[in-house]
C-alpha cells in the first residue's frame, strides 16, 4: 500500500468513482452531468484530504489507536451520503 503506484491508482480510482457519483447525483436531479462530475471530483479530492487531516489531529490530540477514529469516521461518512443522496 505504501508504493508510488498504489497511491497513483487509488487516487484515480478516486476522482473517477467520485466523477460518477457526481455525475449520476447531476442526472438523477435532472441537472447537467458534466457539472455533477466536476463537483464529485472536488467532492472527493476535498473528502479524501479532509478526512485524512481530521483523522490524523484527532489520533495525535486523543492519543488513541487509528481505528478508534477511523470507525466513527466511516460512520458518518456513510450517513452522511445516505443523508445527501435521499435529498434528491
Amino acid at each position: 500500500m505504501g508504493s508510488k503506484w498504489t497511491v497513483l491508482v487509488f487516487t484515480i480510482l478516486a476522482l473517477v468513482t467520485g466523477a460518477l457519483t457526481g455525475a449520476c447525483l447531476a442526472a438523477a436531479a435532472g441537472s447537467q452531468v458534466w457539472l455533477g462530475a466536476i463537483a464529485g471530483v472536488f467532492g472527493a479530492v476535498a473528502g479524501a484530504f479532509g478526512g485524512y487531516h481530521a483523522r490524523v489531529g484527532l489520533v495525535r490530540s486523543l492519543r488513541v489507536p487509528d481505528f478508534v477514529i477511523a470507525l466513527p469516521e466511516d460512520v458518518i461518512a456513510i450517513g452522511l451520503g445516505l443523508f445527501l443522496s435521499s435529498r434528491h
